[in-house]
């Protein structure tokens, strides 16, 4: 018997099961985006924004049923509208029934996913494109990888992009990482280029892009031999730069550590080490600028946990959630300076929802664009479906301009059984 589930991959995207909240500091105030009744958007098995083209957010629902013979092959049936950026309003409704593998993303107006196949007598990593608008039922499937070894499996590790290229590290055999790329839309790959030959912590690596960066170049953090090393990548050069190791840092004394790129200025990475004996997260930054280990800012671990991090302007929004208040979870940001290396001498800690636990938020940037919040009730209504879905621009597009760790606005399954 088949399952129906979805599961799409966009970026940075947080989940809370919490039917009331409170929305305050907002740009524009949630808004409602789908009526109660109407059951596209309120009674699939996964509802969330998406930037299916360049720059702007859509509201999108849906289910995929699963082919259990060819994983790369699932029937999917989309709903999707287009909101106004800075309004709000909503536009008609779309529909699509893409062919495509479980974890995708939307791209330059096309479903995008990846997948392994042994059909070349070794396992190797393939993209799959389906155009939304096109009706196409067969996905074009591009070959990533050009493994010959039948006993290794190619498999993704990190994705970025420019524009519309996506850039893709995977591993390979002999402890090898290789990047290569793909414009969305375009029928051919582009050439593999090797990223390290003693790549022993794949899930480790990331890539991110921004525009302190070059048209042509991603910032690299990985783990090599339990060291947190960085390096810029020219990927138009196919190179790798000069690898950093960041000093007092490894994976055992600071379990979270994640990239930034802020908006012509600076990139690095942040740093988190935690204090089990205190209960303190204590923050450090590091900017490839004077490559100086700075700690920013200390807080309580069980008041105030950090949910994600945004460039803005060349600071970085930084996003709180701090659960056990009578009222339910309280969600806050701050913006640091991290030329001047002080946490909140931008804007102190400003709260801007509070949630309880019937209803659910959902985060999402729009890159070069806003700050949003998808907002709705828990399946609360007598015939099971989700209610009071409204959409807020909390953060304005004018200094968001570049994308913070999975660059491609990036998916993780949202599931609403």
């Amino acid at each position: 018997m088949q399952k129906s589930f979805i599961a799409i991959a966009l970026a940075l995207t947080l989940t809370s099961t919490f039917a009331a909240y409170t929305a305050t500091n907002y740009v524009t105030n949630p808004t409602p985006v789908a009526a109660d009744t109407d059951y596209n958007y309120t009674n699939q098995t996964t509802l969330g924004l998406a930037s299916i083209t360049s720059g702007n957010v859509y509201l999108y629902s849906g289910t995929v049923t699963v082919n259990t013979n060819n994983a790369s092959a699932n029937n999917w049936n989309l709903f999707y509208r287009q909101l106004n950026t800075k309004s709000l309003s909503t536009t008609n409704n779309n529909t699509a029934s893409p062919v495509a593998p479980i974890n995708v993303f939307f791209l330059n107006n096309y479903v995008v996913g990846f997948g392994s196949d042994n059909s070349t007598g070794a396992v190797n990593l393939y993209a799959y494109q389906t155009p939304l608008t096109s009706g196409t039922t067969t996905p074009p499937r591009l070959q990533l990888s050009n493994n010959t070894n039948p006993n290794w499996t190619v498999s993704s590790v990190a994705l970025s992009a420019i524009g519309n290229t996506v850039y893709v590290a995977y591993s390979a055999a002999n402890l090898t990482a290789n990047i290569t790329s793909f414009t969305v839309g375009a029928t051919t790959p582009g050439t593999p280029f090797t990223f390290s030959t003693t790549f022993d912590t794949p899930s480790s690596l990331t890539l991110t892009w921004g525009e302190a960066l070059g048209s042509s170049q991603l910032f690299a953090l990985w783990v090599e031999a339990g060291v947190l090393k960085d390096a810029v990548v020219d990927v138009s050069k196919r190179t790798v730069g000069t690898v950093t190791a960041i000093p007092g840092f490894n994976s055992t004394n600071t379990p979270v550590w994640l990239p930034f790129v802020t908006d012509k200025k600076l990139y690095g990475e942040i740093l988190i080490g935690v204090n089990a004996t205190s209960g303190i997260l204590t923050y450090y930054a590091r900017t490839t600028a004077n490559g100086t280990v700075v700690q920013i800012a200390s807080y309580p671990l069980n008041t105030s946990t950090i949910s994600s991090l945004v460039p803005y302007s060349q600071y970085i929004a930084v996003f709180f959630q701090s659960v056990g208040a009578s009222n339910g979870t309280n969600y806050a940001y701050e913006i640091w300076d991290l030329t001047a290396f002080n946490a909140t001498s931008v804007q102190p800690r400003k709260l801007y929802l509070t949630i309880d636990s019937n209803s659910t938020q959902v985060p999402f940037r729009v890159v070069s664009g806003g700050y949003y919040t998808l907002l709705y009730n828990n399946r609360l209504q007598l015939n099971g479906t989700l209610s009071n879905v409204q959409v807020g621009l909390l953060l304005g597009s004018s200094y968001l301009a570049s994308v913070l760790g999975f660059l491609l606005t990036i998916v993780a399954g949202l599931f609403l059984f």
